[in-house]
């Protein structure tokens, strides 16, 4: 800190500082490893990019209703489309995909995504 700051003036600082640090390592080694890590399968991980790559950069070019590439691509990556009614607003429309085919084993509910929708066309 030449220049900056006097020797008796950050002597103090420095000196909380590295009590600080010394007590938050203290606080890092004692966290334990997460359990709940997913590994995935580098192809399962690389055929998924290029699944949604592929969709991304050709759906505004293609002809969705006649195009069969679209539909098995779609079919790879969407497991199930549930479409709940509503009688106060637009419909609910639950989109479950494939993730699980990356992680080896089904989803909990709480990673489906849900998109509340007009009840037009997607």
């Amino acid at each position: 800190m030449k220049g900056f700051a006097s020797e008796e003036e950050t002597a103090p600082v420095l000196g909380t500082l590295r009590e600080e640090r010394k007590a938050l390592e203290g606080e890092l080694a004692e966290i334990a490893e997460p359990t709940n890590v997913v590994s995935l399968h580098p192809g399962a991980v690389k055929r998924y990019l290029q699944i949604v790559d592929d969709l991304a950069t050709s759906l505004p070019r293609r002809d969705i209703a006649s195009d069969e590439d679209i539909s098995t691509a779609m079919r790879e990556l969407i497991s199930r489309v549930t479409i709940t009614p509503s009688e106060k607003r637009a419909p609910m429309i639950e989109v479950t995909g494939r993730l699980s085919v990356l992680i080896g084993g089904d989803l909990p509910s709480t990673f489906r995504g849900v998109i509340d929708g007009s009840g037009g066309g997607i």
